[in-house]
């Protein structure tokens, strides 16, 4: 059934294919949203040293086995009970051959090991460094499969920190290991060297790639009905009305666009932006926002958003 929302003294209507959609995708965020705030609490609370950091990546990997795991119940749900963890993760892999679970992390701790190497040569102990640095994050991901098979955490997670690690064992003088432990703690609560960003980012990432390929599997089994997202065709078409002033033709154009597609966030820019455009009195500026907000609350075009 469809779903009305009120919108400039009028009413748009959602169709029954995105609201299945939409019950989907939403189980799946509540989900994300759920382990992100308890996430960024523990983070900025709790990690300041690689101990932490590797407790952390067990949490990140913990979660991504959580998505898995439900994304197999949805399955289930629906009767199809011939996918375990394996076989999802290899459906993943088929549909998105270039996803890592990891890859967003890897980069960001990449930049924070090259610090540390600077560090290590500024305080003088280039010979344990070189022995620390044999060892070292060569990139290129452990998969999807060894997220889940323990390489994840045995083994990307052990390779992330050793080199840091090898530097700070190797400090002998109390002063010059403070300064390295200071150095590990402000790079990683440092909102600059983003490590916390790039575990959030990378899991949203994760989540979107598990709806999508439940959503897609569903589709193909008759489960729920296919929706076409793409409003490419009128983007150009409303940001040249919105240019010239034509805001009734936009105004159209956009409202088929959100039945279309609820998650654009550039359609709800042109709507605020179309609210000051058509409002008479701040009083309907105020009402026209807050119909806005409500739509954009419901779909949370923003979660997925990279």
């Amino acid at each position: 059934m469809a779903k009305k929302f009120p919108l400039f003294n009028g009413e748009i209507c959602i169709n029954d294919s995105i609201l299945k959609y939409d019950y989907l995708r939403s189980n799946y965020c509540e989900i994300l949203m759920d382990w992100e705030e308890h996430f960024k609490k523990y983070y900025k609370s709790e990690v300041v040293n690689l101990k932490k950091l590797e407790e952390a990546f067990i949490d990140f990997s913990n979660e991504f086995t959580k998505l898995v795991d439900f994304s197999i119940f949805v399955l289930m749900e629906n009767n199809i009970d011939f996918v375990d963890q394996s076989k999802f993760i290899n459906m993943i892999e088929d549909n998105f051959p270039d996803f890592e679970p990891f890859h967003a992390v890897e980069m960001t701790m990449n930049k924070i090991k090259k610090a540390s190497e600077e560090l290590a040569s500024q305080i003088q102990i280039t010979r344990s460094y070189e022995r620390s640095a044999r060892s070292h994050w060569e990139g290129g991901g452990f998969g999807l499969g060894g997220a889940l098979k323990g390489a994840f955490t045995a083994g990307a997670l052990n390779m992330a920190t050793s080199v840091m690690r090898g530097i700070g064992d190797s400090i002998t003088d109390s002063r010059d290991r403070a300064k390295f432990n200071r150095f590990i703690k402000n790079a990683l609560q440092d909102s600059e060297c983003g490590v916390l960003n790039a575990f959030i980012v990378q899991m949203r990432l994760n989540c979107f790639y598990c709806l999508v390929t439940i959503y897609m599997f569903l589709t193909e089994k008759g489960k729920i009905p296919k929706c076409v997202f793409n409003i490419d065709d009128l983007m150009p078409k409303i940001n040249n009305y919105m240019s010239f002033s034509e805001f009734g033709a936009a105004y159209d154009l956009l409202i088929k666009s959100i039945q279309i597609n609820p998650y654009s966030l550039e359609v709800y820019n042109h709507l605020e932006s179309l609210v000051d455009k058509i409002s008479t009195s701040e009083t309907q500026e105020n009402l026209f926002k807050e119909e806005i907000a409500g739509l954009y609350e419901y779909f949370r075009p923003d979660i997925f958003e990279f």
